[in-house]
This record gives structure tokens, sequence and C-alpha cells, in this order.
């Protein structure tokens, strides 16, 4: 049976790293990339530790076994990642429904992934469900940002009620930012 929880233990966070790992692009074939989509961001144990300090990532299992997941953060992740840091001072200058998105509690999507044989089976949207149910009252917006090269994720994402907001330029990729208004 498929669960959806936030992180309770180191395990889970172990698992995480396992699962990150085996999904980074540079892990995966030009046609995995393409037809699965990719991860970028490479967690280690002590990262994931301090984010989930900060708030409790989101795990899908089965069994005990975790088959996806999403890292929840927010602002306070600043310093602890180039490309957080670089989201963040852009997020800082942007406004959306004539609100200055720096004066706004919004939360972060540090990274969202499910195991291959469980993708198609609408988890991202489930894991959406139970972020929004979680965080809502605590945050107006959900943001990310996505390379522009992973399609599969954008159009999950699209199809899960964010809208891009706004594009830039990082490490060697174009990315956009993306925002789900929860009001």
């Amino acid at each position: 049976m498929i669960t959806l929880d936030k992180v309770r233990n180191y395990n889970d966070l172990l698992q995480i790293k396992v699962l990150n790992e085996d999904n980074l692009k540079i892990n995966l074939s030009q046609q995995d990339q393409s037809k699965y989509g990719f991860l970028t961001l490479e967690y280690n144990i002590e990262l994931l530790l301090k984010m989930n300090n900060i708030e409790k990532s989101i795990v899908v299992k089965e069994d005990n076994e975790v088959v996806g997941y999403a890292i929840v953060t927010n602002k306070t992740v600043y310093g602890l990642n180039k490309l957080f840091d670089d989201l963040i001072d852009r997020v800082k200058t942007l406004t959306y429904c004539h609100n200055n998105l720096n004066n706004v509690e919004y939360a972060l999507v540090g990274q969202l992934c499910i195991k291959k044989d469980y993708r198609g089976k609408g988890l991202v949207k489930k894991i959406y469900e139970f972020y929004k149910q979680e965080y809502s009252k605590k945050y107006k917006y959900l943001i990310t940002d996505i390379d522009e090269r992973n399609k599969r994720s954008l159009s999950a994402h699209l199809k899960s009620g964010f809208q891009i907001i706004d594009n830039f330029y990082w490490g060697e990729s174009y990315w956009n930012i993306i925002l789900w208004d929860w009001k």
C-alpha cells in the first residue's frame, strides 16, 4: 500500500539520498533524461538533515521503502546551497498578483522525485495535494525552479497547478521559476 507522510527518521533521509543519486542527470543516459526527467542537485546527508530541520520533507512509501519524495524548505535555506541562494535572490525581485515575493511567506520545493517504476501513477499530484494540506496555512505560495530541458518535470508541475512566473540562467541552463498560488 502506498502512503504519504512527512520524514520521520534518519532512514527516510538515507533513502531519499539513494533515490536522489539514482536520478541525477550525471547518472542517466540522454534517452532516460528525455523520457523520465532528471535531477540536477545532489544532496548529501548533511544538507538533507539541515533542510529537514527547517521543514519536514514529504515521502511516498510502499511498505517501508521510499519510492518518492518532495524536499520542503523555505527562505531560511539561504546560505546552504548556491542554487537555492540564486533562486531566492531572483524571487526577491519578483512580484506576483501585486505582491513583492520578498515580503510574502512562501515554501520552496527543494526537489521532487518519483522512483522510475512508480511514475505515471499520479503520485506527483498526490504529493502536491499533501504538500498543500500540510503547509498552506503557513505559506501563501509554493515556488520552485526547473531546468527548461527537463520537459517531463515541467509538464507534471504545470498539470499540478504551477505557473511559470520567470526564468533565469544558472550553471549551464535556463531555469523556469514556477509558482503555485495556494489561495
